[in-house]
């Protein structure tokens, strides 16, 4: 973590910060700096966002009531600019836990960006 700190106080951003930031993540996915770091990484060295998705979706996995997380994906499906298989994903989180606060506020999310609430209507 320390290692971390010192990255971050000199402002690198770099293809090792964005490979660190997985470490990180690994240990303490609720940190809100590290995904941070991380988006700022994506940016520079344009990571495809259907990349960081499937990342995403292995992270999520334990993780499910991880406010950051769901944050980051909704800043990577804004870069990506497509909803195409989060209604799915959405889906399958929810299979585990109906109740899950943070992916119904996504859901809500996701349909009014996307327009999918016909969609939402028509699967209910």
């Amino acid at each position: 973590m320390n290692y971390f700190r010192a990255v971050v106080k000199s402002g690198e951003v770099s293809k090792r910060v964005f490979n660190l930031t997985t470490v990180v993540i690994e240990q303490l996915p609720s940190n809100y700096n590290v995904w941070y770091v991380r988006r700022k990484c994506v940016d520079f060295l344009h990571i495809n966002p259907i990349e960081e998705l499937n990342y995403l979706n292995s992270i999520t996995d334990g993780n499910e009531k991880v406010y950051q997380i769901w944050e980051y994906r909704r800043q990577i499906v804004q870069l990506r600019n497509s909803a195409d298989g989060e209604l799915t994903f959405l889906d399958g989180v929810m299979d585990l836990d109906n109740k899950n606060y943070h992916a119904w506020i996504y859901r809500i999310w996701l349909c009014g960006r996307f327009g999918l609430w016909e969609e939402e209507r028509v699967n209910v």
